[in-house]
């Protein structure tokens, strides 16, 4: 179900308050072991600029688990109302990891190596332009030396693996599926259903067996790196907040390009103000000589 306006704010979909009427939707949902999905932006964005954009447009779910579905923004509309987009799919979504620098696989001697080859600390800086020049030149050096040493970590996603006994019954099926197609004999529609019967049986025991091994290896220790923990956090866990961002003019930036200008003039003035700080050091530095 998805709501237009729901007018109920909480913080487990993404809203940065919660209301009395978000805690009351919570209960509502919890007790009809529904789920809430958005994607944690803000949907209602009010004219009055001084105002705070609110999360009051999401999904409300039950039992559809979460890896088959998506929700994303859409701005094609221009209103006070941004829509969202539920995606069901048939298969599983293989949603895009967030960009990072590095992860837990990453080899810290071999970094640290590869960025000494590249620094040069031995470069005048004698202007704006070529201090801002070496800055980018070092920020690119430290993503180059980490991208260099840390290894990709590839997600598995369960279902993609299946035995060969799986994959039998799956062709199987398609063969008795196109051979009911053909004839719409009743012998045949009865051997389709049988074996899509035994494939479904199949796939619900394989991914029970699948969950047990998987139950059985979590440790609350280090030696799992406390994955005990680690997945009982990502158990109905809340949507995470993305705050809205206030643009130069007052205004909010409501899609990915304004808010990655509003993030650009900001990093913009950083070097002025270490530059005003460096100014500030050798005033000071003057003034302790005399």
């Amino acid at each position: 179900m998805g709501g237009d306006e729901f007018n109920a704010k909480n913080t487990h979909w993404g809203s940065r308050l919660t209301t009395t009427k978000g805690r009351e939707l919570l209960r509502a949902i919890q007790e009809t072991r529904c789920e809430a999905m958005s994607t944690g932006k803000p949907t209602y964005w009010l004219t009055d600029p001084s105002k705070i954009p609110h999360l009051i447009d999401f999904f409300i779910i039950k039992n559809i688990p979460a890896h088959y579905l998506q929700t994303e923004e859409s701005h094609d509309l221009n209103s006070d109302h941004l829509p969202i987009l539920l995606t069901l799919s048939e298969n599983i979504i293989q949603k895009e990891n967030n960009p990072v620098l590095v992860n837990r696989s990453i080899d810290c001697d071999r970094f640290r190596h590869s960025f000494e080859e590249k620094i040069n600390l031995m470069v005048p800086l004698r202007n704006d332009e070529q201090l801002g020049r070496e800055v980018e030149k070092f920020s690119v050096d430290i993503q180059q030396s980490a991208w260099e040493n840390t290894p990709e970590i590839k997600r598995r996603i369960k279902g993609n693996n299946y035995p060969k006994e799986i994959r039998d019954l799956i062709a199987e099926k398609r063969k008795a599926r196109q051979r009911w197609h053909q004839t719409r004999d009743t012998q045949d529609k009865m051997e389709l259903n049988n074996l899509a019967q035994q494939l479904k049986r199949g796939i619900k025991e394989l991914k029970n067996n699948s969950i047990s091994a998987y139950l059985s290896e979590l440790t609350n220790d280090n030696n799992t790196d406390y994955s005990l923990w680690k997945a009982t956090k990502r158990f109905k866990r809340p949507v995470m907040q993305i705050p809205p961002i206030r643009k130069t003019d007052g205004k909010w930036a409501r899609n990915n390009e304004q808010k990655a200008q509003r993030f650009a003039e900001h990093l913009e003035h950083i070097p002025t103000t270490w530059e005003s700080e460096r100014k500030r050091n050798d005033n000071q530095r003057n003034c302790s000589r005399k």
